[in-house]
């Protein structure tokens, strides 16, 4: 099959939703199918898009601009024409958008050129939904979200109900490449003597590790107090904390810094900034944590690390109880609380000497739940599903060349 991906910009360095969609569009094209990634914004991950992508094309309407409305409805005709253009019409087609944001756009387009539109929603629902939003999703024929949680957020907003249509919405959890997230190999470099000499961290220090953006709603004020409260009893520990705000201004760095400093533990906590290799970090870290306080519609660093091998601790929220099941539930903290934070540390931190088989046991894990096969092939199963004949939603519209 042929599918239209778009993304408004396919960047690593806004989160987890952008590296999942390209990890599936490359592991779908690998598959045999033909790929073309329609943006808005080019970013880090564009060129690697061009190695395997059909076409890439750039196009202004794909997000309407609040700050320059009249130019984006302007290009609106003919960005759906070069868009149509990249359409054999003997060739099985279907219009995949990544966030809801992008639906009136992917919504016309689908009524162009009357192909099937799926959605997947990575983000919890919003409180509201803007007018040509809410109206174009009708015209999605497939829903897909990452977590049991979200897809309740969405079912639960009443402008997400459709009278007289059956809403298709169903979960598949985001995975990732364990053959890439792996434990340290004995031949490789040690990733942990290489942070210790970069960042002049104590070879006896207990090395814990957040990986994400640096935002507000990502708990990291609660993170710099529970870290606190831990290190007053274990002071032989440094806390690595990899991204930059997205967000929140950049001052917000500046502000976590200075929290780092009225705690005293200023000495104790490197901000290494962004990251386009989390798995280092994973691989040196004795421990990764997930303070969020917003309800996260998955947590796909928590499925990295623990691929690692490394265990991980984090906040009771969102999707995250989804993917921290069993003997990992264990790991689930109330968010919002500092004390819970050190209290976990303490508790899973042990785990070298008194739980060796840990490591393993955090892998298989993954591998069982989270395994990129079966996120592949669920997601291509309901692709085709989709491509199966049936009736648009909404009569077709033409546009004059």
């Amino acid at each position: 099959m042929h599918i239209l991906v778009l993304e408004k910009e396919p960047t690593s360095r806004r989160g987890g939703q952008e590296r999942s969609l390209f990890e599936l569009s490359r592991q779908l094209h690998q598959r045999g199918h033909q790929i073309s990634l329609l943006y808005t914004q080019s970013g880090d991950l564009l060129s690697q898009y061009q190695t395997f992508c059909q076409h890439t094309l750039p196009i202004t309407a794909l997000s309407l601009s609040r700050h320059h409305p009249l130019q984006t409805f302007l290009n609106l005709p003919r960005d759906l024409n070069r868009a149509k253009a990249l359409i054999t019409p003997s060739e099985p087609t279907l219009i995949y958008t990544n966030q809801i944001y992008d639906i009136p756009f992917a919504g016309l387009l689908s009524q162009l050129t009357q192909l099937p539109l799926v959605c997947h929603l990575r983000l919890p629902a919003p409180d509201k939904l803007d007018l040509q939003r809410s109206h174009y999703l009708s015209a999605v024929h497939q829903f897909i979200t990452v977590s049991q949680h979200t897809k309740n957020t969405w079912l639960q907003k009443p402008w997400f109900q459709r009278s007289g249509q059956t809403i298709k919405i169903d979960v598949v959890y985001n995975s990732i490449d364990t053959q890439y997230f792996r434990p340290v190999a004995p031949q490789d470099p040690s990733p942990r003597q290489q942070l210790q000499q970069q960042w002049n961290i104590p070879t006896d220090h207990t090395l814990l590790a957040y990986a994400g953006r640096l935002d507000r709603r990502k708990g990291l004020e609660n993170l710099l107090h529970g870290f606190a409260k831990f290190h007053a009893t274990q002071p032989k520990t440094t806390l690595l904390i990899a991204g930059k705000p997205l967000l929140d201004r950049p001052d917000y760095l500046k502000e976590l810094q200075v929290l780092t400093q009225t705690l005293n533990i200023q000495t104790n906590v490197r901000f290494l900034g962004h990251l386009s290799d989390t798995r280092s970090l994973y691989q040196a870290s004795d421990l990764v944590i997930m303070p969020s306080i917003w309800p996260e519609p998955f947590g796909r660093v928590i499925i990295e690390a623990m691929a690692c091998g490394t265990p991980v601790i984090a906040s009771h929220t969102g999707g995250i109880p989804e993917i921290l099941t069993g003997e990992f539930s264990q790991a689930l903290f109330p968010p919002r609380n500092p004390a819970a934070i050190a209290d976990r540390i303490q508790h899973v931190l042990a785990w070298k000497q008194t739980d060796p088989h840990l490591v393993q046991r955090c892998r298989q894990h993954i591998q069982t739940h989270f395994s990129l096969p079966n996120n592949i092939l669920a997601i291509e199963a309901l692709f085709q599903q989709t491509l199966s004949p049936q009736k648009l939603l909404t009569a077709p519209l033409s546009l004059s060349p």
